[in-house]
């Protein structure tokens, strides 16, 4: 087996051969394609050693959303289960893009009746609003029994443009929802994203194995299509019992670039409190843990 230095020296002579005009010593040339190796050698090493930490991020990363440690981290040491909820927002579970925090419910008054609010917001982090800015904020007024929708609101900030911001009334016995002034047909129990969310935290999911609902928040018509799997798990001793809601969303009318995948695990034993959420939608694949009650 010839030696790769061999190799390098045959090549110094070979090109000292055909650069017959601009002759150098074919000594120089080889100790320069030892060097190169050398290099080759280190830019392996650095390669490989950085595959090797992306690959321990990916598996920190996905060890950290795993439901379990979720509860270990958060529930174990936090003996309240009621406050604000506050969510890290993953890009491909690996890259924080985002902050979001879920406030509870309080009781208001909307059209002269008693309803339930609920919000959200959502902001970059810090290290990445050194070069964007974006915010968002949403609200939701429910009746306390269907809880179904009456009131929408939504605003969004991306960086330096205009702020966005829409608000929707439901009507629920008319099947019409208003938005910018016109009226759009909606579907029976029709829900916000955030009133759906409510209403998953209300369900027995001892008793329910599948369930459907109805969202409308953009003027088109989407049915999300759950099915749940019961799991037990133990942290620290104690059993907990967890649910795993795999869903669907797609338009009503079936338009097949319209779709998303969603898979939620909640915590049964604390009102089905949400510890992770998986979003694939547009191909692009988003998590939201939960990393903090207040």
């Amino acid at each position: 087996m010839v030696d790769a230095d061999y190799n390098y020296a045959f090549i110094a002579w070979a090109v000292n051969i055909f650069l017959a005009g601009k002759r150098s010593s074919p000594v120089y040339l080889y100790f320069i394609l030892k060097i190169l190796r050398k290099k080759g050698e280190m830019m392996k090493r650095i390669l490989i050693i950085s595959l090797v930490i992306a690959v321990l991020v990916v598996f920190a990363s996905w060890n950290n959303a795993k439901p379990a440690n979720i509860i270990a981290r958060v529930i174990e040491r936090n003996k309240e289960y009621s406050g604000e909820l506050k969510y890290r927002i993953d890009l491909f579970g690996i890259f924080s893009v985002g902050e979001a925090i879920i406030m509870p419910e309080d009781k208001q008054i909307y059209l002269n009746k008693q309803v339930l609010h609920l919000s959200a917001s959502a902001k970059t982090p810090r290290w990445l609003s050194q070069f964007f800015v974006g915010k968002a904020s949403v609200d939701s007024y429910f009746d306390t029994r269907t809880i179904e929708p009456m009131l929408f609101k939504e605003k969004v900030i991306l960086g330096d443009k205009p702020v966005e911001e829409k608000e929707i009334t439901y009507d629920q016995q008319a099947q019409v929802m208003t938005i910018e002034g016109e009226r759009r047909h909606i579907l029976s129990n029709t829900h916000d994203p955030l009133s759906a969310l409510a209403s998953i935290r209300r369900m027995d999911f001892g008793q329910i194995k599948d369930f459907k609902l109805n969202i409308n928040t953009n003027q088109k018509n989407y049915i999300l299509e759950a099915v749940v799997k019961p799991l037990c798990i133990v942290v620290a001793g104690k059993k907990y019992q967890i649910a795993v809601l795999k869903a669907g969303i797609s338009r009503q009318e079936g338009n097949p670039y319209h779709k998303s995948k969603i898979t939620m695990s909640v915590l049964r034993d604390k009102e089905n409190l949400p510890l992770l959420i998986k979003v694939f939608a547009g191909g692009v694949f988003f998590t939201a843990k939960l990393t903090e009650i207040k």
